[in-house]
């Protein structure tokens, strides 16, 4: 009340303005500038949005020539007043547009750029880009070279924020990210995880794609999405997966490793971020809310199956490890972040296989001799040559500019040349892999329609793989001609030819102390034994078995398969009662320690027991029972795996301790000292005074047990201070408190 009659002091600011003649230094030397701007002074507000004034307080924030005493102090405050969201200075600034045209020129700059610039500059873009979003997407998309220059400068990290900024604010007609799918923004990323680059361009180039994902993930409804849009579906396209997957499996190149742990990530956090089987509630009748889309990974997940037998070979044959390191153990071969990363993509693509939308449309062709037919999408070598050279950098009127910024020391025209045979053999390679023959059938023509932005129509080629399990299928049945399966199942298919899980096992007795590794392991026998196995026969009502009507059927059963590989090929529990009985011989040795894998060990063999409970009554047991030494295992279930069960259902500690039995009045030893046990008749024996049967107080074993001790201090207390008159009414006042 006392501010509304005109009592407050007239601001410095204000006498200043007023005067006349002020300079901006003066302003910015103020105090309460920031205070007054979020007050929206609206005198302070007309000076400043002066054009003169707008350019030299934005000319502050990319400075390079101010004194010492303004280098720190100016930017911040010139970034803070823009952000105070001052409406006249926005509208100032987009009536004048070569204002921001100067201040866009930061980017020109060659990296590294100055972290605490960068971050005022990508402050002020992103204060503008939220209180006049379409204008400002208009000034941006009107500069030239936007995202080249935004790209040069990926290892600034200010700068990426703004453009994961603008790629969630861009809206089109077309779905978001259009505009910058046109720029070429993803293959240009995916260009950038090439082995021939170090790995901090991949580190920098892979984080900007994952973030690209985080911000675009379905999976999550209460996480904060722009949803689905082109740059994503542009990434897990087959153009792009096979490009990123040849760069991965480049054996020969310096930094082969970092890409493939990189491109690893980028597919493990696009399957988790987009995973379409998630539990949803089912929407009310009339609700608004839109129906998330589900993202249809069945491309990225063709390409990774076809190259299974690769990714394998890496496991067995790690580029990464070259021999023993020095642990606190003696020497051992270590595991490596490469064969890590390959397993906990297993793992991911086992979890991509089971979604609905990827098996609901069949696409791979098998055939009786166990041919498998894979359609593939390539480009010829032109149409891969004009991508390398439309996704490259441009600056200043010259291709390649960044690779010698970034450390890459390569001409022009031989950086333009290496990547295009690259690319040409990385296109070769979709129907050449391992010694598979492949074979470029004719294809009709690809009847998509593409945008202006893209090259010629790719067109189709066919792989041609040869499966064990399909015509071992095939001689068992009848089934006449080809056959079309699922990507899903094909992947399925290809973890039982090439033995994937059975591997991952040898690794997870191979490192016995890698628990990262043992997770992953796990995590696959879980899958694996809590999905479907098809029609597999069950006893009906009157106890009479009902055989599988297609126990071996192409379409169906291809969990059971997975199932049975597991405890054929991997011998799953042969190898779980020897690690037991290794374990065992260890901790009997001087100093032995248990072995690391013995509780996720202990985990799989109780889903092994599940599962054999599960399907007791169908044919899949008669099946693995012949894989199962039963003596042996009925041994380490009964005994050893039920003893450690209840080892491990006990409470850490033992049980909790009894509070009555602490608190329990002893016998009486004679002594005079005990006034509850020389007057038992007047307040009854112990158990029935602490809640008991008999004389006792009532009410709860908490407030028996306070009672009982106020009564023992305060007549402990009487018999001390005897000769006090008034303590034996104090002291039962105080009892009746109690």
């Amino acid at each position: 009340m006392y501010w509304r009659f005109g009592h407050q002091n007239a601001s410095v600011i204000d006498h200043l303005l007023e005067n006349g003649n002020v300079s901006l230094e003066e302003l910015l030397e103020q105090d309460d500038l920031i205070q007054e701007c979020k007050a929206q002074n609206s005198k302070l507000i007309e000076y400043l949005r002066e054009p003169a004034v707008l350019q030299q307080l934005l000319g502050y924030i990319t400075s390079d020539d101010l004194e010492e005493r303004a280098r720190f102090k100016y930017p911040f405050i010139a970034c803070e007043v823009i952000a105070c969201e001052a409406w006249g200075i926005f509208e100032s600034a987009l009536s004048n547009p070569d204002i921001l045209v100067k201040f866009w020129e930061f980017l020109d700059r060659p990296p590294p750029l100055n972290p605490m610039q960068a971050s005022y500059f990508a402050k002020v873009i992103g204060v503008f880009l939220m209180k006049r979003t379409n204008e400002m997407l208009q000034f941006i998309k009107s500069q030239p070279e936007v995202v080249p220059k935004l790209l040069l400068h990926m290892s600034t990290s200010a700068i990426m924020d703004l453009l994961l900024k603008i790629i969630s604010m861009e809206e089109s007609p077309d779905g978001k990210g259009t505009w910058l799918s046109e720029q070429g923004l993803m293959p240009w990323l995916v260009n950038r995880l090439d082995p021939n680059f170090d790995a901090e361009v991949h580190s920098i180039a892979s984080q900007v794609l994952l973030d690209i994902i985080a911000i675009s993930q379905s999976s999550h409804p209460e996480q904060p999405s722009i949803g689905t849009n082109v740059l994503i579906d542009e990434l897990k396209s087959e153009v792009l997966v096979s490009q990123l997957v040849g760069f991965m499996l480049q054996g020969d190149a310096p930094y082969s490793s970092s890409t493939l742990i990189n491109g690893v990530t980028i597919f493990i956090e696009l399957i988790r971020r987009n995973n379409s089987d998630y539990d949803v509630e089912p929407l009310a009748p009339n609700t608004t809310e839109p129906v998330r889309e589900a993202v249809d990974l069945s491309d990225l997940l063709k390409v990774l199956a076809s190259r299974i037998e690769d990714f394998k070979e890496l496991l067995i044959v790690p580029r990464s490890v070259k021999g023993p390191i020095d642990t606190s153990i003696g020497k051992q071969a270590p595991l490596g972040f490469e064969r890590l990363k390959i397993c906990e993509m297993f793992a991911e693509l086992l979890h991509c296989s089971n979604m609905a939308v990827l098996n609901s449309r069949p696409i791979i062709s098998v055939s009786p001799d166990g041919t498998v037919k894979v359609p593939t999408v390539a480009l010829n070598d032109a149409d891969n040559c004009n991508m390398s050279l439309r996704s490259g950098i441009v600056s200043n009127g010259k291709s390649g500019d960044t690779d010698d910024e970034l450390g890459i020391e390569k001409s022009d025209g031989d950086a333009q040349k290496e990547v295009g045979e690259k690319n040409k053999r990385n296109s070769k390679a979709g129907s050449l892999h391992n010694g598979v023959s492949a074979s470029t059938e004719s294809a009709e023509d690809h009847a998509a329609t593409t945008d202006d932005h893209t090259t010629s129509a790719p067109h189709i080629i066919t792989t041609i793989l040869q499966s064990p399990i399909i015509a071992s299928i095939y001689s068992n049945t009848n089934t006449p001609g080809d056959v079309l399966i699922p990507v899903g199942d094909f992947l399925k298919l290809q973890f039982v030819d090439h033995r994937i899980i059975p591997t991952c096992f040898d690794l997870f007795f191979q490192f016995p102390w890698n628990n990262f590794l043992h997770t992953v392991v796990y995590d696959m026998v879980h899958q694996v034994f809590h999905r479907p196995m098809g029609d597999i026969g069950r006893s009906d009502l009157n106890g009479t078995f009902i055989p599988p009507k297609s126990d071996h059927d192409i379409t169906e059963g291809w969990n059971r398969r997975l199932t049975i590989s597991i405890f054929k090929d991997g011998q799953l529990t042969k190898r779980i009662t020897d690690a037991q009985r290794l374990n065992d011989y260890e901790c009997a040795q001087p100093k032995g320690v248990r072995l690391g894998y013995m509780g996720h060990l202990t985990y799989i063999a109780d889903e092994t027991v599940r599962l054999l409970e599960l399907y007791a009554q169908t044919s899949l047991l008669s099946t693995l029972y012949e894989y199962i030494d039963m003596e042996d295992w009925w041994n380490y279930v009964s005994k050893i795996l039920k003893e450690t069960k209840e080892r491990d259902a006990q409470v850490l500690g033992g049980s909790r301790p009894n509070m009555i039995e602490s608190h329990k009045p002893t016998i009486d030893d004679g002594n005079d000292d005990d006034f509850i046990d020389d007057n038992d008749d007047e307040y009854g024996n112990g158990s029935d005074f602490i809640g008991g049967v008999g004389g006792g107080h009532e009410g709860d074993v908490a407030s028996d047990q306070a009672s009982t001790l106020c009564l023992i201090t305060c007549c402990t207390l009487n018999k001390t201070f005897l000769g006090n008159p008034h303590w034996s009414l104090y002291c039962f006042c105080f009892l009746d408190l109690c």
